[in-house]
């Protein structure tokens, strides 16, 4: 939250995990808040938890990757890097 307002953020696809009774009764609050524009997939705990762990790698991957590249990047391009990393 941000200033007393839920940021709007889209999200691509929404995981709800857990016993299908209780799923169905949560979907409808997902989807008052974060939209109807997502996909809701609907599965057990376990997959939900696992499709958590795989994103959440893959995000990591991405930033490390960024990390260490980015610099480098620049030092082959730019003589002053300085003036970007400040920003």
């Amino acid at each position: 939250m941000r200033g007393g307002k839920i940021i709007n953020k889209s999200y691509e696809f929404v995981i709800i995990g857990g016993p299908k009774k209780i799923t169905n009764r949560i979907l409808p609050f997902f989807k008052t808040i974060l939209g109807a524009e997502s996909k809701y997939f609907q599965t057990d705990s376990t997959t939900a938890e696992l499709v958590k762990y795989i994103e959440d790698s893959f995000l990591a991957t991405k930033v490390t990757f960024c990390n260490e590249f980015f610099p480098k990047l620049l030092k082959a391009v730019l003589s002053n890097n300085e003036d970007i990393r400040s920003e």
